[in-house]
């Protein structure tokens, strides 16, 4: 299964020497991204290079109020606590969403330990997610389309965000992790609404 992946990958890379589609230029660029957040998972260094912004962003930016997206699902999915919705759920998204601004706002481009947590928390976050998804949903094409949907373009937003530290676009990558913040709780909303 991997090794299809990264045949799938260099495939992919190969077209986009070929075609210049920005589209499978961000999806070429996963093995960089992979090897970059696998270096950052188990460090305290922030991510964003020194001096590519002049200041933090403020607390109550979009971006900064964009990390408190998965605690306000976290919030919505312990009202519905019951045979759908298991305790967990609700917890994982609700401390998501504190390390999430952590790590992102409160010590933006700093070294502090809110980077690890947030890093490992998110990951085991969306692995425990889609395990759930497979196993505990039964199978309705409108439930795996809005899941598909939210945690592709989580992931495409996430990629864009990495790239755009790269590159030192500063206002991409707040456009781009603002959109990661966004994707994978809008999608748990839709499937909320759905469930009820």
């Amino acid at each position: 299964m991997i090794d299809e992946a990264i045949l799938i990958l260099h495939l992919f890379s190969a077209f986009n020497i070929c075609n210049g589609s920005s589209w499978v230029s961000t999806y070429g660029m996963i093995p960089l991204v992979i090897t970059r957040s696998w270096e950052n998972m188990f460090t305290s260094k922030s991510a964003i290079p020194r001096g590519l912004f002049r200041r933090k962003p403020s607390h109550f930016s979009v971006y900064g109020l964009s990390s408190w997206t998965y605690s306000v699902v976290g919030v919505s999915l312990f009202l519905y606590v019951g045979e759908e919705i298991h305790l967990f759920e609700p917890i994982l998204w609700f401390f998501q969403g504190i390390l999430s601004w952590g790590n992102d706002v409160l010590t933006f481009g700093e070294t502090s330990y809110w980077n690890i947590l947030d890093k490992i928390h998110a990951s085991a976050f969306v692995f425990c997610f889609c395990f759930w998804f497979m196993l505990m949903w039964e199978f309705k094409y409108t439930h795996a389309a809005l899941f598909l949907s939210s945690l592709l373009a989580g992931s495409l937003a996430r990629t864009k965000s990495i790239l755009a530290l790269e590159t030192r676009n500063a206002h991409s990558y707040l456009k781009w992790h603002t959109i990661w913040h966004i994707a994978f709780p809008l999608g748990r909303v839709a499937l909320l609404v759905l469930q009820l």
